[in-house]
């Protein structure tokens, strides 16, 4: 009879082990397709949220360009709960001062004008780079180019257009200013926007400044 039970016991037992082996696959198995799910879902919302970025992108650098050498990314910073959404962008915007061969496009630096344009419609400046404009003259207020400036005796500038000379208090300046131009603005946003409400935000979020810069305030409306 001992044996006998021992032998039921036995048996018993295996039978609750096959069946916990089967219930924790089982698992093992459920928990792998919900997984699988889930990053396919992760991947499609990233994917989703990549191309909106680049949309939102090529509104601003479309835009941009429109104004000159400037070219413009948005990066969406904050989605909402759902993440279709953004609730935070961050646009940036790049001016490019001269060509390949450092030859300026304007005969002057615009970096003060550029960082007010920016600055009172609530962006951040940065300039980075050196751009060398030429040397202006302080009685006839030409831009003398670096290779056609000339010296006298003493060694001291003087201009080849009307011969002034630079002294201590009257100097003829060398004139530069940055190579590249950087404007950076956080835009904050209710998460209702549509795709075509949110491309006008973008694009009257740069044309304010730039319409300012180019003194062409038209051009806003």
């Amino acid at each position: 009879m001992s044996g006998h039970a021992n032998s039921s016991e036995r048996k018993d037992a295996c039978a609750d082990s096959y069946e916990d082996e089967r219930r924790i696959e089982e698992e093992d198995e459920e928990y792998r397709i919900c997984r699988e799910i889930i990053d396919q879902a992760n991947e499609a919302n990233k994917d989703y949220r990549e191309a909106y970025e680049l949309y939102l992108s090529k509104v601003v650098d479309y835009e941009a360009i429109k104004w000159g050498t400037f070219s413009g990314s948005v990066r969406i910073e904050k989605w909402d709960e759902s993440g279709f959404h953004p609730l935070e962008v961050f646009i940036t915007l790049e001016y490019k001062t001269g060509d390949a061969v450092n030859i300026p496009y304007a005969d002057h630096p615009i970096d003060k004008e550029f960082s007010n344009a920016f600055r009172k419609h609530g962006w951040k400046v940065e300039g980075k780079g050196t751009m060398i404009y030429g040397y202006r003259c302080w009685r006839c207020g030409k831009l003398i180019p670096e290779d056609k400036l000339e010296y006298d005796q003493n060694g001291r500038r003087r201009c080849p257009e009307c011969g002034a000379v630079s002294t201590r208090s009257h100097q003829i300046r060398l004139v530069k200013g940055s190579k590249w131009l950087y404007a950076y603005k956080k835009v904050k946003l209710s998460g209702s926007e549509s795709r075509e409400q949110l491309r006008e935000i973008m694009i009257q979020n740069i044309r304010r400044p730039l319409c300012e810069l180019s003194g062409d305030g038209g051009r806003e409306a």
